[in-house]
């Protein structure tokens, strides 16, 4: 079977096809930022192109699946769409084109894997929530008047009679500073729509109507504005109602400026940029394990490494020079296996059982082995199917040249010398896990020493491993005669210490790429993930709390967790959508304890009947009746952190709350207290200054 003309057109249909199946409706490309949208839509397509091209290599060597695949569908039925095709005849990646694409969306059971699979890239891809996430956060974060804004906002205000200088801009809290960031943001929109690239300007043009219809309603609350202050009107319903209609109107605002800004900057850096001039704060946009970006960035590096590496070792200084096609056959290889030992050690980390204990500072010991034998078993698939899909694209197959039983004997052969290769997946996934559990310093100094350290000690592990690895497979040193490799296949350079050498330092220089790019990437994104911490440190240390929790007074965990999210999140009293989840999430695994003595109907009914009436001496009340609970008061630091940057913005207003609230945990140590207020202001990309005015 050759890689004939059929096969690459049958290839690219149903990537074509799987495309515009990732990008319907059109408004997904706007739901997310542009890297997310392509990197998960190419590998879609990837996904959907090994499935045709499993098919139609099962389909064409052996003929007799078929028969099983007309009788499934029914084809010589009465009325099927397939009835008369001599399928027998037919090319076989015809065959499988058409299977993929009207078949798979469509067939009873296969319809549902079709929609599942496709669910799971538009998850990876964050499509469509994302859009509303990042409006929300925008609506959280801290907004600046410059005075550039100013200047245009006076300018603006004088339309309708109103006098800048006579509104409280520098109170948060009143609705004059509500007024006044819609109005100035609608004119940051208009300064940008005039600037704007080719994206922005057809996207505002394909929704002229919904831009017009925004500009109006902030044009008419301006006009209701400047009336009510005329004619110093202070009711307090007409307060109210200005009030509201201000905030609904904000809100569709920012919404539609988060889709402007996901449709037309493409990098985060032009988007940080632009929602800097739009006068936002900067928000976090990374991923709390690695970034689609960050994983394609990491693969590319491990590929070219390896392509530069062997090219070097094995055509250059080898004297039995290996092919070009040999060296980047091998490349992907070994791109493949690594990249998904990487992903084997950052899955695992993701299940709380196997994350480390902050509560305690335990390191899961489970875990890294399972992430290494986990890799272990991804390197026997990985292999298996890259060495399998090899041989049968350059191998002929059917027409009695070659059958299916051929080719797999054929890859065990591979997979019976190669298999000590796994040894390195297990000691990199194995070797993440341990660095990954290390915690951000708060120096910056330290931070380059922590890089430096993950470099050295993965280095140090690759290079230790992979000369086992070779002498295993050439039968040297320890390993003489328990060679892996046949002895008529090993050629006398291949066994000196030079090849060895080259061999160690090949992989060891790999092992220094993931070192210094994995855990740093990880840790930093994770400090963006506080954000879940406390239902991971409840679910790992439910004993513990239990055991707290039954010796407390009725209703004081209640209190305490109450008291600490109107304390810290309860801000002009309403709780923004993160927050409120981060409170219900931690309530319900609370609730769930056997000592708790409450549900989380009465958390919300006790949150609600408490709102806007939070004092100092409510908060000391709340956490003197844990004060003799050590592992409670522990989780109320990380639970106080979490609400801080539920929305992604540490500011300093929420700085002061959080040391107000650890002064009042004595069990603590204030390392601790430290090291966890460390890991929240390393949380966000930047504090936002307080000279400033917000909103």
């Amino acid at each position: 079977m050759s890689i004939g003309i059929e096969w690459r057109v049958g290839a690219l249909f149903v990537t074509l096809h799987a495309f515009e199946r990732y990008n319907t409706p059109a408004t997904n490309r706007c739901s997310t930022t542009f890297l997310q949208f392509i990197i998960y839509g190419l590998l879609y397509c990837l996904a959907m192109a090994l499935i045709y091209l499993f098919l139609a290599a099962v389909l064409d060597s052996s003929p007799e699946t078929i028969q099983i695949v007309k009788d499934f569908l029914n084809i010589s039925g009465q009325g099927s769409v397939f009835d008369g095709i001599d399928f027998v005849n037919q090319s076989k990646p015809f065959i499988s084109a058409l299977l993929v694409v009207t078949v798979l969306p469509n067939a009873p059971g296969l319809k549902n894997f079709d929609k599942w699979l496709l669910q799971v890239f538009w998850d990876f891809g964050r499509i469509p929530y994302f859009v509303t996430q990042q409006a929300e956060s925008l609506r959280q974060a801290g907004y600046i008047i410059d005075p550039g804004k100013r200047k245009a906002l006076e300018v603006y205000a004088k339309k309708y009679g109103i006098d800048i200088d006579a509104l409280a801009l520098d109170e948060r809290e009143k609705g004059d500073f509500s007024w006044a960031k819609l109005a100035s943001l609608q004119l940051s929109l208009d300064r940008w729509r005039r600037s704007a690239n080719g994206r922005t300007r057809r996207f505002i043009s394909d929704n002229e109507r919904e831009y017009s219809l925004i500009k109006n309603m902030v044009d008419d609350l301006s006009y209701q504005f400047a009336n009510n202050r005329s004619s110093g009107s202070r009711a307090e319903s007409s307060n109210a109602s200005q009030e509201k209609e201000i905030t609904a109107t904000y809100k569709r605002l920012t919404e539609f400026v988060a889709r402007i800004l996901l449709i037309s900057e493409r990098y985060q850096s032009d988007l940080q940029k632009r929602i800097r001039e739009l006068g936002f704060g900067d928000l976090d946009f990374q991923s709390r394990s690695l970034s689609a970006n960050q994983m394609v960035l990491i693969l590319a590096s491990l590929f070219a490494s390896f392509l530069v590496l062997s090219f070097l070792f094995n055509r250059v200084l080898s004297d039995y020079p290996r092919s070009m096609s040999s060296v980047l056959s091998e490349s992907l290889l070994m791109m493949m296996t690594y990249g998904a030992a990487v992903s084997c050690a950052l899955m695992i980390k993701s299940k709380s059982v196997f994350s480390y204990n902050e509560l305690t500072s335990q390191r899961p010991w489970l875990g890294y082995v399972l992430s290494g034998m986990l890799a272990i078993c991804t390197w026997a698939i990985v292999a298996w199917s890259y060495r399998y899909i090899e041989l049968m694209l350059r191998t002929p197959v059917g027409g009695g040249e070659a059958t299916i039983d051929g080719l797999v004997l054929e890859v065990l052969e591979h997979l019976e010398w190669s298999y000590p290769y796994m040894l390195q997946s297990f000691v990199i996934a194995v070797g993440l896990s341990l660095l990954v559990d290390r915690r951000i310093p708060s120096d910056k100094n330290l931070i380059v020493k922590m890089k430096i350290v993950d470099t050295v000690f993965l280095t140090i592990l690759m290079m230790f491993i992979s000369l086992v690895v070779y002498q295993w497979m050439f039968g040297i040193f320890l390993f003489d005669g328990l060679q892996t490799k046949a002895i008529e296949y090993i050629k006398p350079d291949q066994v000196t210490w030079g090849a060895q050498l080259s061999f160690t330092l090949e992989h060891g220089i790999i092992g220094a790429i993931i070192g210094f790019l994995v855990p740093s990437w990880y840790r930093t994104n994770q400090s963006g993930g506080s954000y879940d911490s406390v239902a991971r440190m409840i679910s790992m240390n439910k004993e513990e709390l239990n055991n707290e929790a039954r010796n407390l007074e009725p209703g004081a965990l209640l209190q305490a967790f109450t008291g600490i999210s109107l304390w810290v999140g309860d801000f002009q009293n309403q709780f923004n959508r993160n927050e409120l989840e981060v409170f219900e999430v931690t309530m319900t695994q609370l609730s769930g304890l056997n000592s708790a003595d409450f549900s989380i109907e009465e958390a919300h009914n006790f949150l609600s009947a408490n709102r806007g009436e939070v004092t100092e001496e409510f908060l000391k009340e709340s956490l003197d009746a844990i004060k003799d609970f050590k592992k409670i008061q522990t989780l109320c630091c990380w639970y106080a952190l979490s609400i801080a940057y539920a929305d992604h913005i540490y500011t300093p207003r929420e700085e002061e709350k959080i040391l107000q609230i650890f002064s009042l945990l004595p069990s603590v140590d204030d390392l601790y207290k430290n090291n966890a207020r460390d890991f929240a202001r390393n949380s966000a990309d930047n504090l936002i200054p307080q000279k400033q005015t917000y909103a």
